[in-house]
């Protein structure tokens, strides 16, 4: 008996949902995910649509609430996943939004450069096969559009993904640096280029030690700005809890304001502050970033669950904590508040790069990495998810690596993961494509809020 039942989309079991309805629900259902920023900011939102309008991957990117509002809905379309046979199996902890973007390089205290989830905004206690399914239908989406991915392709991924995962939980150990594929050998190449010759640091900061910023934004809508009196405010109170918190003897040498960065969390307050170690006299940035509500799970339950998490920021932090290796691979990190409000700061430095589309489009194109380079590169993405896994917990206190490899035993083994993540791929990937289709058509009919105006008082029409 399955004890947490969730449905994931199924291959040949029945068509697409019908056009119209799906439009429909997607329309509310996205402009319902972003409520909460309507009221404080809507050109970021606009913006925000625009994001996922132009690319697909920024698409799925932007909708994981709706990615895991959809396994509620009641479809002919949609399976029962083969696990998921115990409880402790569907209370665990998984990084929510495992996609390739999320995943980068980290200069440790130690000297020596590692990967992990850098963004665990979506973290909390759930079923660690959520990891995987969302995970595929990231890199279906990104392996069509950046590395030359046909049908064979993509369940090759699915594949391989799940052998990654498997493989690293059963000998609990993260990849030899010597067995990387040559995709991550290469980040972590440039990584080191770019974290030893301070780039990000120069390009960020003006030779008197002030923040660079402009005096408008760009025509897409970023860019960096001077804090209005309210933003300063809001940073002179966001310090002081930071500092509390974290017990770093740092002083804040400058701050500014920072818009247009990442999709789901685009519109969300951002900072960058220039802080000064006053025990080492090192100087570096933080980036600090508004961290919401993690998105309800498809059996309702809310991610501060069972008195797990206090808030927000301690659920980010512990959650970073329990999957970086070491814990401390960003010294810096830490939580702050103001008011309701929570915040998280990581530390700016070229020492950390993720896996962008961009760059993975212009290897493959270029002829740069294989078949078999990028075949290596899928079984490490289920590696990396395994092994945050293998680092997390389990609500029952079980070992997690333990209730999910005898969890995967019960629902069929290896053969059993590799045919159901296939099958999700090529599945989640069409879906994705239609979707985004009908989010296109949607703004090009209500407009770049999709109507959403009318919720607003005072909102009159965007361009």
């Amino acid at each position: 008996m399955q004890f947490w039942f969730l449905v994931l989309i199924g291959v040949g079991v029945a068509c697409s949902p019908p056009a119209q309805p799906r439009k429909a629900w997607l329309h509310d259902q996205i402009v319902d995910d972003n409520r909460v920023w309507l009221t404080r900011d809507y050109a970021r939102v606009a913006e925000k649509f625009q994001e996922m309008n132009e690319e697909r991957f920024n698409y799925m990117r932007g909708t994981l609430s709706i990615w895991l509002n959809d396994l509620n809905r009641p479809s002919g379309s949609w399976f029962q996943t083969q696990f998921l046979n115990s409880l402790d199996a569907t209370e665990v902890l998984i990084v929510g939004d495992p996609h390739p973007e999320n995943l980068a390089t980290f200069h440790t205290p130690g000297g020596s450069i590692v990967f992990g989830f850098n963004d665990l905004d979506a973290s909390q206690i759930g079923p660690w096969i959520l990891d995987l399914h969302r995970s595929v239908q990231a890199m279906a989406s990104l392996s069509e559009a950046s590395l030359g991915c046909e049908e064979s392709c993509i369940t090759e991924m699915g594949e391989a993904l799940a052998e990654g995962y498997v493989t690293t939980l059963q000998t609990g150990q993260w990849l030899d640096p010597g067995n990387w594929s040559v995709l991550s050998q290469d980040l972590v190449a440039m990584a080191q280029e770019e974290g030893d010759t301070k780039s990000e640091y120069s390009r960020f900061v003006r030779g008197d030690g002030m923040l660079r910023f402009g005096t408008t934004l760009q025509d897409d809508g970023d860019g960096v700005l001077e804090m209005t009196p309210e933003e300063a405010a809001q940073v002179d109170r966001l310090f002081k809890s930071y500092k509390q918190r974290s017990g770093h003897p740092v002083i804040l040498l400058d701050a500014v304001r920072v818009f247009g960065k990442g999709v789901s969390s685009l519109p969300a307050l951002r900072y960058r502050w220039h802080v000064e170690n006053q025990d080492t006299q090192e100087r570096l940035l933080l980036n600090v970033r508004e961290v919401l509500d993690a998105p309800l799970l498809p059996n309702g339950l809310p991610a501060l669950q069972s008195g797990v998490f206090q808030d927000n920021a301690e659920r980010v932090l512990e959650a970073s904590r329990a999957v970086w290796e070491p814990s401390d691979s960003d010294p810096f990190f830490h939580t702050a508040y103001d008011g309701a409000q929570v915040f998280k700061a990581l530390t700016i430095s070229g020492y950390q790069q993720d896996f962008d589309t961009g760059w993975l489009a212009d290897r493959w194109d270029s002829g740069e990495i294989t078949e078999a380079d990028r075949r290596e590169f899928f079984f490490e993405i289920g590696a990396a998810i395994a092994y945050a896994h293998l680092r997390g917990w389990s609500l029952s206190g079980r070992d997690s690596g333990e209730v999910i490899v005898e969890d995967i035993a019960a629902g069929g083994g290896l053969t059993a993961l590799q045919r159901e993540l296939s099958e999700s791929a090529q599945a989640q990937l069409q879906l994705l494509n239609e979707d985004h289709e009908l989010f296109g058509a949607l703004l090009r009919e209500q407009g770049a809020l999709l109507g959403a105006e009318r919720l607003v008082n005072g909102v009159g029409e965007v361009q």
